[in-house]
């Protein structure tokens, strides 16, 4: 929802005149690990049904290096048919596979909602390893970041 709430108000936001480009920041440094690895989704009878994977990886370690461990294709197919056939099930049997990253897989998920839109994600590990240069690709050419103007 959040992500879809920044697309509708930076297009009011370019109606009133103003280019904008919604960006979604990906904590791929975050640390905690229990605070990303669940979802709840809304059962047939309105029941919430609690996901969390199985993962490989070292404890504390940033999401970004934590693997989807075996047996989360099958949690994944449990989840897609809560959803029903549908995109949205297509989705996330693509984005979250065995062996994948958690931050890799968010990415791919955002990234096929929201084909065609005019985003950008920004992995925090990009921002703060990335040389000085890269952070000016990053904001784009048009406008530096903050006030536009």
């Amino acid at each position: 929802m959040k992500a879809a709430s920044v697309l509708a108000l930076a297009k009011q936001v370019e109606e009133l005149g103003v280019e904008c480009v919604p960006v979604f920041w990906l904590a791929t440094e975050d640390h905690d690990l229990a605070e990303v690895n669940q979802a709840l989704l809304l059962t047939h009878d309105f029941q919430l049904a609690a996901f969390t994977a199985q993962t490989n990886g070292a404890a504390g370690a940033p999401v970004s290096t934590i693997r989807f461990a075996a047996g989360t294709n099958d949690l994944v197919a449990q989840a897609a048919q809560l959803l029903g056939e549908s995109l949205a099930a297509d989705y996330l049997r693509e984005s979250y596979v065995e062996g994948e990253t958690f931050s890799n897989a968010y990415a791919r998920l955002y990234t096929r909602i929201f084909n065609g839109r005019d985003h950008g994600l920004i992995f925090s590990i990009l921002l703060t390893r990335a040389p000085p240069y890269c952070h000016s690709a990053i904001r784009g050419s048009r406008q530096p970041l903050g006030r536009a103007g």
